[in-house]
């Protein structure tokens, strides 16, 4: 492992904000908008050098440069390099030298892409593992995302082997994005340099991603008459080399192909620790090779062929996680593999932290593994922010909280998540990333405070009540939907500089969106509501690609002036009932009141800095000048924590919410004749304790049965 606090220091580029994802998959977007956004989130490509395909891509494992030398020295009639017949060299005969159309380009380069692997690929593997390009310019391959899109890579080289079977959907074909070990788009040289032709491959690239959840970096090409050029997408972005003469430098068009193609799935860029037993071209069941809690190597057997839940958008955490059965005592456990920024707290050391504290998933081992660095050219090491990949083996709990069986199951699981959230916040651990996809339900018959579970501590920070409130500013982690107004809207155009620092009250207003995505999207057995029920309206565009749009229709929620406000309850009641109405119209009621406070705090911050600002402007000598700026730095600025009066009453905040949620799910459960909730034991609690009360953190909700 590298010296990550010196790495962090060094980088030439911060942690990349990823504005632009902000959706949890790309239904419903064009190809052509999910190219628009990649290109947004993965940032200009870094570029390799010549040495590293040498001497970094082609091990002697792998392929031997000397052997390729002496077959391209060796060229015979029938070789598809050989000298041309106007006697100018040799140069790869079956690409045309002078083509008046891309398509006219196809065939040769199939040919020559086969012969090149043919040589260095299937001569040197006898386990029936097989690698064929095939012409595919007009074979639509399905997305693996809801919805209709389809995309055709001019060229892609089908492949066989423990990580790849054929195509499930309905074209007939045996090949697609989930056989596909790479792909070439095929320019003419006057277009090949054009930087929209990479932004296509990441869309192609974001497929075999999605198809094949074991994949750690995808190569790919853009072939003309007379170049090449490698494209390289991992978690950590883009990476390409130059523009590379194929006629110039043989040697390297050959090691680019038969490396990227190779029978090696480790070089190719899949996780060879997972494995699949392939029958009839397709997963039948497979394994997972990882360590135990006591650094020991186990295989457990997957659960599913598939992940149980999978990131298609490769840039950043990328996470992939899988379901998982213990080969001797059966038990089911969860494995996730994730990419982490370098130098970053790791996920496992909040989890550690969190051993033991109810509703929040519990660890249970941790691997650390690779880099992006390893697999990337080290002329570029400071041209791209590092990641490392963390496998963490957790316990298994239930599926996501929309997937809720009726109203007191999803209510429990939501009360028992926000007390997780409180205990986190207690040990100075901030979530940052309230989701649908972050909330568990629990086990079968779980006890309360194990109803929900809180998971994914992947973008959480050591910020809490003990530690520096002006630790981050970062406040955009998460998807749109579950973003705070506050942080909205200082992600439109209409406000400038950084956002305040992401805080727990962002947090639980995201849960009150979480909640709100089930009311208006779902109904009360957990079915869909119809596409066209008006009730999707009130949350329609909370997910919209710019912050603007998003906060514009969340904002009508809260407006007091608008109708939106009493329609939305109304259709609550409605459809879930007047004990869910009455919660969703108290917590909103809390929400807003959040708002408005924070929304004084920076009206009084910019007042203050106003006032700094004229005093420093009417200072008329050095004396005066230099008491205006020892002024201007006793006042606050909005990354010296704002809002650090509101984030004083955080006990009574968390007993606020909890005690919405607790006055609702006594209700229900007195509605079904059932004993009343039991609210968890009373703790003695670290948090700031509101000074006008005696309640503190002290479960108010408990006291008011």
């Amino acid at each position: 492992m590298k010296d990550s606090s010196q790495r962090f220091a060094t980088q030439m580029r911060s942690t990349p904000r990823r504005t632009e994802d902000t959706r949890d998959d790309a239904a419903g977007q064009s190809t052509k908008l999910i190219g628009k956004t990649l290109k947004k989130t993965l940032g200009e490509p870094t570029t390799s050098d010549n040495d590293w395909i040498l001497n970094g891509m082609a091990t002697g494992d792998v392929l031997d440069p000397d052997t390729v030398t002496s077959w391209l020295d060796n060229a015979t009639s029938d070789s598809v390099y050989k000298g041309s017949e106007r006697g100018f060299g040799k140069r790869w005969h079956l690409i045309d030298p002078a083509p008046t159309s891309e398509e006219g380009l196809y065939d040769g380069v199939v040919d020559t892409i086969n012969a090149i692997l043919r040589k260095f690929v299937l001569e040197r593997t006898g386990s029936g593992v097989r690698r064929l390009a095939l012409d595919t310019h007009d074979k639509k391959f399905i997305h693996k995302d809801p919805g209709e899109n389809s995309t055709s890579p001019d060229i892609m080289v089908r492949a066989t082997g423990p990580s790849f079977q054929i195509p499930k959907d309905d074209s007939g074909r045996d090949y697609g994005y989930s056989n596909a070990v790479t792909f070439i788009d095929v320019k003419l040289d006057e277009n090949i340099g054009a930087s929209v032709h990479i932004d296509q491959l990441a869309v192609y690239a974001r497929q075999i991603f999605a198809y094949q959840p074991n994949r750690r970096f995808v190569r790919c090409f853009l072939i003309s008459e007379k170049h090449i050029k490698l494209v390289q997408f991992d978690a950590a972005g883009t990476q390409t080399s130059e523009l590379i003469d194929i006629n110039a430098y043989p040697d390297l068009f050959v090691i680019l192909l038969a490396t990227a193609c190779c029978a090696d799935e480790y070089e190719v860029g899949l996780d060879d620790t997972i494995w699949w037993k392939i029958v009839g071209g397709r997963k039948v069941e497979g394994t997972l090779r990882t360590l135990n809690e006591d650094g020991e190597e186990i295989t457990y057997h997957l659960e599913d062929v598939e992940p149980t839940a999978h990131d298609y958008d490769f840039h950043g955490r990328a996470t992939t996680c899988w379901t998982v059965r213990h080969p001797v005592t059966d038990e089911l456990l969860v494995i996730k593999d994730t990419w982490s920024s370098e130098g970053r707290t790791a996920e496992r050391e909040h989890l550690v932290k969190a051993i033991g504290l109810p509703g929040v998933c519990q660890i249970v081992a941790h691997e650390e593994r690779w880099e992006t660095c390893d697999f990337r050219c080290p002329s570029t090491l400071s041209l791209f922010f590092n990641r490392v990949a963390e496998r963490i083996t957790m316990e298994a709990y239930g599926e996501r909280i929309d997937r809720f069986k009726d109203p007191l199951q999803l209510l429990e699981a939501l009360r028992d998540i926000v007390d997780a959230h409180a205990y986190l916040y207690e040990h100075d651990i901030l979530h940052r990333d309230i989701s649908t996809k972050n909330i568990l339900l629990g086990r079968d018959k779980a006890p309360d405070g194990f109803k929900g579970i809180l998971i994914d501590l992947s973008v959480a920070l050591d910020f809490g009540p003990n530690g520096d409130p002006t630790v981050t500013k970062e406040a955009r982690p998460g998807s749109r939907f579950f973003q705070s107004c506050i942080i909205l809207g200082f992600l439109t155009k209409l406000r400038a500089g950084e956002p305040p620092a992401h805080d727990y009250l962002d947090d639980l207003e995201a849960v009150f969106y979480v909640l709100c995505g089930i009311l208006f999207k779902k109904l009360p057995n957990g079915r869909d509501r119809k596409l066209k029920s008006k009730a999707r309206n009130v949350v329609k565009n909370w997910d919209s690609e710019t912050a603007q749009d998003a906060l514009q229709t969340k904002a009508l929620l809260f407006n007091p002036g608008c109708t939106e406000r009493q329609v939305a309850i109304e259709l609550v009641e409605k459809s879930w009932g007047p004990v869910c109405a009455k919660l969703f119209a108290s917590y909103l009621e809390w929400v807003y009141e959040i708002q408005q406070k924070k929304a004084g705090l920076i009206r009084e911050f910019r007042k203050t800095q106003i006032a700094a600002e004229s005093d420093e402007s009417e200072s008329e000598d050095d004396e005066c000048a230099q008491k205006a700026t020892a002024r201007s730095r006793t006042n606050p600025t909005m990354d010296q924590g704002v809002f650090t009066p509101l984030l004083l009453h955080a006990g009574k905040h968390y007993d606020d919410v909890l005690g919405i949620f607790t006055l609702a799910i006594a209700s229900l459960r007195a509605a079904a004749g059932l004993p009343g909730p039991r609210v968890p034991k009373r703790r003695e609690s670290k948090l700031p304790k509101n000074p006008n009360t005696v309640t503190g953190f002290g479960h108010k909700a408990a006291r008011l049965l």
